[in-house]
């Protein structure tokens, strides 16, 4: 599995060498990095390298195309899956000023709040989160089956997922 990686990884990296403005491409290395830190086969040593190269080519990537809100939402989900809340919350209120009703960008919000809270176990966190959420119920139109239809019924106090 290793050796798919590195191969996978060099041929992004041969096609930006002749595309290097292909945002496109960009998002897909940093994914292969991304993967790669998260698969398990890499020497602890490395996974701070491999985190910092997947940050690269999505600032790259965000460069090239600025006007993506989704790339700045990815940003802030990666920075999330690092437990870094905080950061992760400034970035989505951010584009949240910009697209009110991204609706990604809403729950992640709510996600990290409520993982700050649990973390530094403080329920006024939670409170807030709670606040956010029904403060932005006009946002949220989902069917019953779309998947995250029990995570905002679950927010706006309707059942006890």
């Amino acid at each position: 599995m290793e050796r798919d990686y590195a191969t996978r990884i060099y041929q992004l990296k041969e096609q930006l060498t002749y595309r290097p403005g292909d945002a496109g491409l960009r998002l897909e290395l940093a994914r292969v990095y991304y993967d790669f830190t998260r698969s398990g086969l890499l020497d602890p040593s490395l996974e701070d390298y491999y985190w910092e190269m997947t940050l690269a080519q999505l600032f790259e990537a965000m460069r090239f195309e600025s006007s993506r809100q989704d790339m700045v939402v990815d940003l802030a989900r990666l920075l999330q899956m690092r437990q870094m809340y905080q950061e992760a919350e400034l970035i989505v209120e951010d584009v949240l000023r910009k697209e009110p009703a991204h609706l990604e960008a809403r729950l992640l919000l709510l996600e990290c709040l409520t993982e700050r809270a649990q973390l530094e176990g403080d329920s006024s966190l939670l409170q807030q989160a709670r606040k956010r959420a029904l403060e932005s119920a006009w946002a949220v139109k989902l069917q019953k089956r779309h998947p995250l239809f029990n995570v905002v019924q679950y927010w706006f106090g309707r059942s006890h997922a």
